[in-house]
């Protein structure tokens, strides 16, 4: 059954706010030390298998690796979030100097998981016989992944401190800007994803 499964504009908003969660998540709970204030790849690799607890790890920092050496290859665009405003909001986020390369392995930790989303909710989808994925089918499918519920819900995880001023700022204008939330550009991941 190939058939196109389209996103309402809702449902694509839902995955934008739990990947800006999720991207909060990955730089909380960082010790700044005065002898080392750079946030590493390490620092998130770290944060990563704390959130995911060797469900899906292994494949999510395989590919932020994969997309880190195709950066320091090619310095080419390589992801389709935007990795310069990941870097100025990961920047007043952690408060410490931060490579682009950590940017980068940043973006592609939050597009796995976006992709994993769409695909998860996209194979809902298809079994219901529909052919578009609204807000109420990505927390459908959601909510029968334990794993996903812990990590972006945090049922059972540490409580994160509330926002300051500055870091709710930042991710207001992450969010703005992350085009997850474009039917054209993920019409085509939805259909690859799904099938």
């Amino acid at each position: 059954d190939v058939r196109q499964l389209t996103a309402a504009p809702d449902a694509l908003q839902y995955i934008e706010e739990l990947i800006i969660e999720l991207f909060r998540s990955l730089l909380c709970r960082r010790q700044v030390h005065a002898a080392d204030s750079r946030f590493s790849i390490a620092d998130v690799e770290m944060r990563v298998n704390e959130l995911f607890h060797n469900s899906i790890d292994k494949w999510v920092i395989s590919e932020a690796q994969q997309a880190v050496t195709a950066y320091r290859n090619s310095k080419k665009k390589v992801l389709r979030l935007p990795v310069e405003r990941i870097h100025n909001v990961a920047k007043q986020v952690v408060f410490g100097r931060l490579d682009n390369t950590v940017s980068v392995y940043i973006a592609s930790v939050l597009e796995y998981v976006a992709a994993d989303i769409l695909k998860m909710t996209g194979n809902y989808v298809k079994n219901t016989r529909a052919n578009e994925i609204q807000r109420q089918d990505v927390k459908t499918a959601l909510s029968v992944d334990k794993m996903y519920m812990n990590v972006l819900f945090h049922d059972g995880a540490v409580e994160q401190p509330p926002l300051n001023v500055a870091e709710r700022g930042a991710y207001t204008q992450f969010g703005a800007h992350t085009q997850i939330g474009t039917q054209r550009q993920l019409g085509g991941q939805l259909s690859a994803h799904t099938q």
